[in-house]
């Protein structure tokens, strides 16, 4: 559903950085990010299909969860932060979600897996902590290497962490020279901080960069990402 996503060079810009920069440009899918190769995936493996999913996100991961569970007749309810960006939560609202903001300062993950709770719940699905959604993400870097593309370095941005799993992963297999960098917003260096301390840390996170503003890691994807990345 969200597979061949286009490569693309640019003289310029190899000029400007003094080396050769392949792009893989996730934004011209469906939904406009790699989410949803993960929640396809997730979603797909899911058994017996549940009858309604909740999730987390601030529009993303929330986009990928609406569009696989409306492809699979599932309920979607996502939890986003109160200041989301509008045009996200309209976007999830449109792909069939259920959207119920969480006031400044509740953390939306710890609203999700609330109402995940109970006799009658739903099933949490939850970015990074599903091995399916690294695999999905890692889909991206199968293609890159089909199409011959064996970078020296792979910079690889980390929010909760799956796709730089699962893009790490493959690349260990398929390009084994490949150095694999993770990069982190300055100001939500929770992923960073935990990387180096071998164990989740919870710090704040202020950044415009939504998708990357992850203030306390999951155990489980930060055992991926210390295993993907080499810096």
């Amino acid at each position: 559903v969200f597979l061949d996503s286009p490569s693309m060079r640019h003289v310029a810009l190899d000029d400007a950085l003094g080396c050769a920069v392949t792009l893989k440009v996730e934004t011209l899918n469906p939904i406009r990010s790699f989410k949803g190769r993960g929640t396809e995936a997730v979603l797909a493996a899911l058994a017996p299909r549940p009858a309604a999913v909740v999730a987390a996100s601030s529009g993303n991961f929330g986009q990928g969860v609406a569009w696989a569970a409306r492809r699979r007749g599932i309920a979607a309810t996502v939890f986003a932060p109160a200041d989301a960006n509008p045009l996200k939560i309209a976007a999830m609202q449109r792909l069939g979600a259920s959207v119920h903001l969480v006031e400044r300062g509740r953390d939306e993950s710890d609203a999700a897996r609330e109402a995940a709770d109970g006799s009658e719940a739903p099933t949490l699905v939850e970015d990074g902590g599903h091995r399916q959604i690294a695999a999905g993400a890692g889909t991206i870097a199968q293609e890159l290497t089909a199409a011959g593309v064996r970078p020296d370095v792979m910079l690889v941005q980390i929010g909760d962490g799956a796709l730089v799993a699962g893009v790490g992963s493959w690349l260990r297999a398929a390009s084994p020279g490949t150095r694999i960098i993770g990069v982190t917003s300055r100001n939500s260096p929770a992923m960073a901080e935990s990387v180096a301390a071998g164990r989740p840390v919870e710090r704040p996170a202020h950044t415009i960069a939504d998708g990357l503003a992850i203030a306390r890691p999951i155990a489980d994807a930060l055992e991926l990402v210390r295993a993907a990345v080499d810096e």
